[in-house]
């Protein structure tokens, strides 16, 4: 299992790339899986991307027909024109199909809401919902159970030619393929019935595998004569002087030894932390050692990580900004017109950092922390983002043709088009001639022409909107010089020394990334799901800021049998031992 773990690095996978020879092109993709496709036996869930009714084809018309489909897309500012488009016109030429748009509203929760009254008012809907990802599983599933959806778990089976033929060729090890293929189609797909709610994407983006980046202040530790800090005790004296060393050299009291974003994964600078003295991650919660699940949140290692997080409260270390500012507020902190005030935070650098702002010349990338209990020193890791938010729906009169389309848009050419515009003009594939390398550190693919065209208002793609299909930014890498010494080769080195920091790290040998339910448990695991985050998290802010104490037995005391009244074992983690069990065939 550890191998497995390693390879949804995506890191790991790069230089697994960089060693296979000759740069793939689109047409050098593996042939697509054999026929028969492994499926849960509960469920019938696919477990893989599988087609064995077409071969990819194009395009998918005969000509001289005239056929159309309708996508509901959400409203970008950054198009004008979705017919009067270059990624438009490429889709209708290399498949034959006439494309029309509904627009719905930009918010991903307004656009929700829109669908939710046309579906109420019985108005017709577009063949395609595509990239509205605010309508949510819980209202998916009933729009599937209620005919308004089409349910794909069998187009996935025979229909998934580019599908499978990406995977493939962004994961060339079979286990990570495999594991990666699961965990795509598990989060399309309803729990209890098996039903493929809506088109399953996967992202594989190297800098989103790292749990959370941090970042400290490379100027000031060098003014104080001191060493990135590699263990709790070393953390605690860095920030100490960071507090009282005037590192920023104006004379005044103003720095901030230490902020992030509470309970906003990579922004989640407690989580950092806490990782030292035991594995704690909020997107995937539970551990499993041997097989048996539990979770951290009522272990004595957990309670130390809560102790020392409030000294460092206490001491004006870690700021209470933490629990309350938004990240614009932190970007302002990290960008500033004047002195810098920030030593150590976190947040992810291609957000958090102001395009041309000299801030990213101080900050180098901060690793985890060493092992400070005997259960700690841990980089947590996760999948590659997988989802679902395009849908098929029941007013569609040729499901098939419409899936067909939608899997295209998963061809590796249809990934380069939506995301960097027309090959040619704004990108083209790298020759033999290319030295550099790419920007996240492996193999160059692409170069880009016109960097401009994936972030201008313009009509050469969609910009993000629709289908998001399966798609690789590790992969597809974009050369670039490493050692022009400008801002943006400077962000890619702290954001390739972040992913370095947790490839080296220490991960778990199991995780377990979903709990699937049966009906009889399902209620009662959303519910105790639901409490149990909040609470957590509530008790965790207030461990931190001193409205408990962690070192006050009773304060402790009083958390755990709060927990355990959530059905803390119970129910949350006893209905999580039965999906590992379950899928690990030690139960029917």
């Amino acid at each position: 299992m550890k191998k497995l773990i390693a390879f949804l690095l995506a890191f790991v996978m790069l230089f697994a790339l960089a060693a296979c020879g000759d740069t793939a092109q689109p047409s050098d993709a593996p042939d697509a899986p054999a026929d028969e496709t492994e499926t849960v036996a509960r469920t019938g869930l696919p477990r893989s991307f599988s087609s064995t009714n077409w071969d990819g084809a194009l395009p998918l018309v005969p000509a001289g027909e005239d056929v159309t489909i309708t996508i509901g897309l959400q409203t970008t500012a950054n198009v004008t024109d979705f017919v009067d488009n270059d990624f438009t016109r490429w889709v209708e030429e290399q498949t034959g199909v006439h494309l029309e748009f509904v627009m719905f509203a930009a918010s991903s929760s307004d656009a929700a809401t829109q669908l939710s009254l046309m579906v109420a008012g019985g108005e017709e809907l577009p063949d395609i919902i595509a990239g509205v990802s605010g309508v949510g599983k819980s209202i998916a599933k009933d729009y599937v159970r209620d005919g308004v959806f089409l349910d794909l778990a069998g187009y996935m089976t025979t229909d998934a030619y580019y599908m499978s033929q990406a995977m493939q060729l962004y994961y060339p090890d079979d286990e990570a393929c495999a594991t990666a293929e699961w965990y795509a189609l598990a989060n399309a797909a309803d729990p209890l019935t098996g039903t493929v709610i809506g088109v399953p994407s996967l992202y594989n983006n190297p800098n989103d595998d790292v749990a959370t980046q941090v970042w400290i202040n490379r100027d000031w530790l060098d003014k104080l004569g001191l060493a990135k800090p590699t263990t709790v005790e070393e953390l605690y004296d860095v920030l100490v002087a960071f507090r009282d060393g005037d590192p920023n050299g104006n004379g005044l009291k103003d720095e901030i030894p230490m902020a992030g974003y509470a309970d906003r994964d990579v922004y989640n600078i407690t989580q950092w932390v806490t990782n030292a003295f035991t594995f704690e991650y909020d997107m995937f919660k539970y551990t499993v050692e041997d097989g048996v699940v539990d979770a951290p949140y009522d272990k004595d290692e957990y309670r130390q990580a809560m102790i020392y997080l409030r000294r460092l409260v206490n001491e004006g270390l870690l700021s209470p900004l933490t629990w309350t500012m938004s990240t614009t507020e932190l970007n302002a902190l990290v960008n500033p017109s004047g002195d810098l005030t920030l030593g150590v935070f976190a947040g992810p650098g291609d957000v958090v950092f102001e395009a041309g702002n000299d801030s990213i010349f101080a900050y180098e990338a901060l690793a985890p922390l060493a092992d400070a209990t005997g259960k700690g020193g841990w980089a947590p890791v996760r999948c590659d983002s997988a989802g679902y938010s395009t849908y098929i729906t029941s007013e569609c009169e040729d499901p098939e043709l419409a899936f067909r389309l939608l899997d295209f848009l998963s061809s590796p050419e249809a990934f380069l088009r939506a995301r960097w515009g027309v090959p040619g003009r704004d990108w083209k594939y790298v020759d033999e001639d290319n030295t550099l390398p790419g920007n996240l550190g492996g193999r160059a693919r692409i170069e880009l022409l016109d960097p401009q065209a994936s972030t201008g208002v313009n009509n050469v793609m969609w910009h993000e909107a629709g289908h998001n299909g399966i798609r690789s930014e590790g992969y597809w890498q974009y050369a670039m010089d490493l050692g022009d010494g400008s801002w943006a080769s400077a962000l890619s080195l702290g954001l390739q020394a972040q992913i370095e920091n947790y490839a080296n790290g220490k991960q778990p040998a199991q995780m377990l990334y979903l709990v699937e339910r049966t009906p009889e448990n399902d209620e009662a695991y959303s519910d105790a799901n639901s409490d149990i985050t909040s609470y957590y998290k509530t008790a965790r802010a207030n461990f931190c800021n001193g409205i408990w104490d962690p070192s006050s037995d009773a304060d402790w005391h009083n958390y755990v049998s709060e927990l355990e009244g959530l059905g803390y074992r119970d129910t949350w983690i006893a209905v999580a031992q039965e999906s590992w069990d379950r899928d690990h065939g030690l139960i029917d």
